[in-house]
């Protein structure tokens, strides 16, 4: 639907008093589509009708033109009557062109157009400018635009000599709302590990992760976001917490690793996301994230244990370590064999890390504190990193290598040993 300000100029020429004096002029109006997205074509028709005269004259139309008054300046037309489409409703009659001057048929290629009293032309839907981003700050948000009519008088009916068959023009204006494209906003909770989580144990970092969504053939969205957290799972009343704005988005997302929060309680708690929006995109809402949290159901165990208890051990298999897949009690059982942590060889030293790495991941998965997952983390890395085959590999480690090998081993045994993180 056509939108915005319809006006009428009528042009008068007032002769002396006299019984007989006419009034001549013309009414032009203009609609355009309202609202409109950025980056969508401003649309709009122009109606052109001879219902003001009063002497009732024939009127000639010679041209119509248009001025978008964008924020970057004035987007003009030139004379469109030849290339815009119309619709004759009477007794209209164009030269120049062809058609039959019906909404199926628009008469097009006009360049001149006889409007007897009681006429109008409309001209079919015509855009030729596409809304910019920065049209968004005008005022009121508000695109306005304005056509104007060549047309003149034919002067059939002139009793007191006041009428003028001199050209003149006649202009109407509108304008259209713009709106930005919109955008949607969904989020996922991660851990330190990013990886994605809906529940974890009391012990674990976690972060949001935002990912905004605009439309099809458009850039991607771009700006910051913020992050509310709440200490209840349904993100009623005010947040705990809000981050403030940070990003920027990178290709869309933002990973808000540095609004992380530990919970070192049993409970619910959520985060819950806002876009604020760009040039190009409006601000969206993400929806709320609940988080369990929950205490650990089991206390972790020394490699001794796990080693000595074939039935629980199996149970929880498989595990890797690094590359390396413990699938088997016999590979438990080897792994645990290669701890020599008393030797000051580059071999003890990945030996040891190798078997407090896989006596912490049993832990994990037996439903032990999760909050030893960053130390797992770098001790699969740091097996990847050396090559680790299992314990019958043979490796050779830089002194910093064997350091490193060891500081990571120290938190697995304490982690083991039940002294926490």
């Amino acid at each position: 639907m056509l939108f915005g300000c319809s006006v009428i100029a009528v042009f008068m020429v007032i002769g002396t008093s006299s019984a007989s004096a006419a009034f001549h002029g013309i009414a032009v109006s203009k609609g355009c589509t309202s609202p409109v997205e950025i980056g969508d074509p401003y649309t709009c028709a122009v109606l052109i009708q001879n219902i003001v005269d009063t002497g009732h004259d024939t009127l000639r139309v010679t041209g119509l033109s248009d001025v978008v008054h964008s924020a970057g300046g004035d987007v003009a037309t030139g004379n469109i009557l030849a290339s815009t489409g119309l619709i004759f409703t009477g007794a209209v009659s164009c030269s120049g062109g062809s058609g039959t001057g019906t909404p199926g048929d628009p008469y097009l290629g006009a360049t001149q157009c006889l409007l007897p009293f009681g006429t109008e032309i409309q001209t079919v839907t015509f855009s030729h400018y596409t809304v910019a981003a920065a049209d968004f700050n005008l005022p009121n948000n508000r695109l306005t635009d304005t056509a104007s009519v060549a047309w003149n008088n034919t002067c059939t009916f002139d009793p007191d000599l006041d009428c003028t068959t001199g050209g003149q023009n006649a202009t109407a204006g509108s304008s259209a709302l713009i709106t930005k494209l919109g955008s949607s906003t969904v989020t996922a909770i991660h851990n330190a590990q990013h990886q994605v989580v809906t529940a974890v144990q009391t012990g674990t970092t976690v972060h949001d992760f935002v990912t905004v969504t605009g439309q099809p053939n458009n850039p991607t969205p771009s700006g910051n976001v913020n992050i509310d957290w709440f200490l209840n799972g349904t993100c009623t009343g005010a947040p705990a917490v809000n981050s403030g704005s940070i990003g920027p988005l990178s290709a869309g997302q933002f990973d808000a690793t540095g609004f992380s929060f530990t919970v070192n309680t049993a409970g619910m708690r959520a985060f819950k996301a806002h876009y604020e929006g760009d040039a190009l995109y409006a601000a969206s809402d993400g929806a709320c994230e609940p988080l369990s949290v929950s205490a650990p159901t089991a206390n972790p165990f020394t490699p001794g244990y796990w080693k000595n208890h074939q039935v629980q051990t199996t149970a929880l298999l498989p595990i890797t370590l690094g590359n390396y897949a413990v699938n088997t009690f016999p590979k438990v059982t080897a792994v645990f064999g290669g701890m020599n942590c008393g030797a000051s060889k580059p071999q003890g030293a990945a030996g040891c890390l190798a078997g407090h790495l896989l006596a912490a991941k049993l832990n994990v998965a037996n439903g032990a504190s999760t909050c030893i997952a960053p130390k797992i983390v770098l001790g699969d890395a740091f097996l990847i990193a050396i090559g680790y085959t299992g314990p019958t590999g043979t490796y050779v480690l830089t002194a910093a290598q064997r350091d490193q090998a060891i500081a990571i081993k120290d938190a697995l045994d304490k982690y083991n040993n039940g002294l926490g993180c």
